[in-house]
């Protein structure tokens, strides 16, 4: 029995056709060139596309290799592609204020008897701030962001995916590291290491969620309100006749999901 890979596309060539510099500029910014390559060579295996928010990098302040997500939609878009898919059923169970939120997805292969079954607890995904409160998507709509972390396990596991994981994936609070001679963020979850791989290295970025909000000094002159990141002050003007707040790219492109149809 055998599960190959499905058929990859080549990631320069985009829905609407963009040159190199560009794409690192919009989906792989401040990564080093050994990062990049990475980046695409992972985007070009798995057929997936930085122009529809299927993959991106990111670079955290600290010094660490970059992070490579993938989106939800950007998994599925590779187990559709693959003749074997037969199929996903997902959902969650249980609620916040019984803490008891289970997110449950199962995911079904032509070629196999049994599908690829996954449950995930609210209490180890749940994103939060630095100050302890949760971040807006996990306070506004719990069900739905554990219900994207099961998928993306199930998924991954499904259909070997490997090195890319989901930002929702990864968890709210550090773990105790025993060098304590630099200041770390938070270790991901065990299968989240892998990600880390441009090169053995100790140090772990920091958890978006975990970024304080800016109030002084910012790469960029501008934070973004929801995840304390830079945005780009060149998109201000037209984010903020939208939703009255400054965001960065990711931040807006999920403010926009929410509203489906208001965009197209």
């Amino acid at each position: 029995m055998t599960n190959a890979l499905p058929a990859a596309r080549e990631t320069t060539i985009l829905q609407a056709p963009l040159d190199i510099e560009l794409i690192k500029r919009m989906y792989a910014k401040d990564c080093t060139m050994d990062e990049f390559k990475v980046f695409l060579a992972l985007a070009n295996r798995y057929g997936l596309d930085p122009s529809l928010h299927q993959i991106w990098a990111i670079k955290y302040p600290g010094g660490g290799p970059a992070t490579i997500i993938v989106s939800r939609d950007g998994l599925l878009e590779v187990a559709h592609r693959d003749g074997n898919f037969d199929g996903m059923e997902s959902g969650s169970r249980g609620s916040v204020e019984t803490r008891d939120l289970i997110g449950v997805c199962k995911v079904h292969r032509k070629d196999m008897t049994h599908p690829f079954t996954v449950e995930v607890h609210y209490d180890e995904y749940v994103q939060k701030r630095r100050d302890g409160s949760i971040t807006k998507f996990w306070k506004e709509k719990p069900r739905t962001m554990i219900q994207k972390v099961a998928e993306a396990h199930a998924l991954r596991r499904a259909f070997r995916i490997q090195g890319i994981y989901c930002e929702d994936e990864m968890p709210p609070t550090p773990r105790e590291i025993p060098d304590t001679s630099v200041t770390r963020g938070p270790i991901p979850h065990e299968d989240f290491i892998e990600v880390k791989a441009v090169e053995a290295v100790k140090e772990i970025p920091p958890n978006p969620a975990d970024l304080p909000p800016a109030r002084s000094m910012s790469s960029t002159g501008i934070y973004c309100e929801e995840c304390g990141r830079d945005a780009d002050p060149a998109k201000q003007k037209e984010i903020l006749k939208h939703c009255k707040k400054h965001l960065c790219d990711d931040c807006f492109n999920q403010w926009k999901c929410d509203r489906c149809g208001e965009f197209e």
